[in-house]
């Protein structure tokens, strides 16, 4: 059976039964806790299909670049890059940085030229909330603490 046909009748039995339901549900002769269990179960296990069929098993794509800079990271074992590396300890291993956000640059820019985060937030028209959430964002990308250090891991970087 073509697996287009299989996913159609899959989804019309869900939608009718479904259907059903909400009929009963409507009519009052099952509770909501019931309604809302039924869909819960059906997108739990909607979600772990997909995890399954797409996600889980599947060997991470590094880069070669990447992969590189793994090899020749202090602590490496021989030189080898194994064929599935967990994301964290890649990027960890390689020193790599998550990439900061156009705003996030902007911010840190300010940041280096010695502005407040009052200063900013008029400068950029933005709330003081979403500067202080950039900062947040920004420390923690760049793994630093102080707005110093954050300047100078930025220099290192060759982001200023």
């Amino acid at each position: 059976m073509n697996s287009a046909l299989k996913y159609g009748l899959l989804v019309g039995l869900v939608a009718i039964v479904f259907k059903a339901i909400t009929n009963y549900y409507v009519m009052g002769y099952v509770s909501v806790e019931f309604y809302s269990t039924v869909v819960a179960c059906f997108f739990l296990a909607l979600g772990i299909y997909i995890g399954v069929k797409h996600g889980l098993g599947k060997p991470l794509k590094i880069s070669s670049r990447l992969k590189s800079a793994i090899r020749n990271a202090p602590g490496s074992r021989n030189g080898q890059v194994s064929d599935l590396v967990e994301p964290e300890s890649a990027f960890a291993a390689a020193n790599f940085i998550e990439p900061l956000s156009k705003r996030e640059l902007e911010v840190l820019q300010l940041i280096a030229s010695g502005r407040t985060n009052e200063e900013i937030a008029a400068e950029l028209f933005i709330a003081l909330s979403t500067v202080k959430t950039h900062v947040i964002n920004i420390y923690g990308k760049l793994n630093v603490k102080r707005r110093t250090q954050a300047i100078a891991r930025a220099r290192q970087l060759k982001l200023l």
